[in-house]
């Protein structure tokens, strides 16, 4: 017990001495925004369970994307941002709810795997943003758009060969700039509050485009494993 608490005692140091109490402020405002937008994202989801409205609300989210960045913090319409970043989290969970009423099909216990996964995804690379070198993001960022660069030659080269393997293949590495992109978007919240950025609400609205990702890439790679061992015990 005394180790658990010792080791608590060090994080808070150490994180004490990697953040200005500006930063660190202002990470407390984009998580805690971004916690209602996924518990806004998480009510869309499950009203789309539950009711028989369609599910073509890309335009919809995507409108509401554009007026969050055409209107500019400017300290008073703070309120009516935060509307905007939580329509968007909850049309963006409403969408997602066909893909995860296709996963409960399948498997029940897929959804909880993929939340819980997410969260650890999540927060291991956020913590790992914060305590890294901040030039190790430069050749994350680096990495991540070749990878993401080869990502859609697959995907363009895929329309014509249809390769379940090339699917894979590009479903697994767009999963891995997924996580880097926390990294990334993290790092850079950091050094533009440092700078004097204070609009945590996009902030919060672009860790919660990485979070939606990664929950969006582990249903179909936890579907696609679950059938793949159905397949293999129907052949056994």
């Amino acid at each position: 017990m005394n180790t658990l608490f010792e080791s608590a005692d060090h994080f808070t140091r150490t994180l004490n001495d990697r953040l200005e109490p500006r930063v660190k402020t202002h990470l407390k405002h984009v998580y805690s925004t971004l916690t209602a937008t996924v518990l806004s994202a998480s009510l869309g989801a499950y009203l789309h369970l539950y009711t028989n409205l369609a599910a073509t609300l890309l335009f919809v989210t995507l409108g509401l994307c554009l007026a969050l960045m055409f209107t500019k913090d400017n300290g008073k319409n703070r309120n009516l941002r935060l509307g905007y970043l939580l329509g968007i989290g909850f049309f963006s969970g409403f969408s997602m709810g066909p893909l995860i009423e296709m996963t409960l099909y399948i498997d029940t216990s897929i959804l909880p795997t993929a939340i819980l996964s997410t969260a650890f995804i999540f927060g291991c690379f956020t913590l790992s943003a914060i305590f890294s070198d901040r030039r190790q993001s430069l050749y994350i960022t680096g990495l991540a758009s070749s990878v993401a660069t080869f990502v859609f030659s697959l995907a363009l080269m895929n329309i014509f060969l249809n390769s379940y393997l090339i699917y894979k293949t590009s479903l697994y590495l767009s999963f891995g700039v997924m996580c880097a992109l926390v990294i990334i978007d993290t790092v850079r919240i950091i050094d533009l509050r440092a700078r004097g950025d204070t609009d945590y609400i996009m902030h919060a609205c672009m860790l919660f485009q990485d979070l939606v990702q990664i929950f969006r890439h582990l249903l179909v790679i936890l579907s696609e494993k679950d059938r793949s061992n159905k397949r293999k015990k129907q052949r056994d």
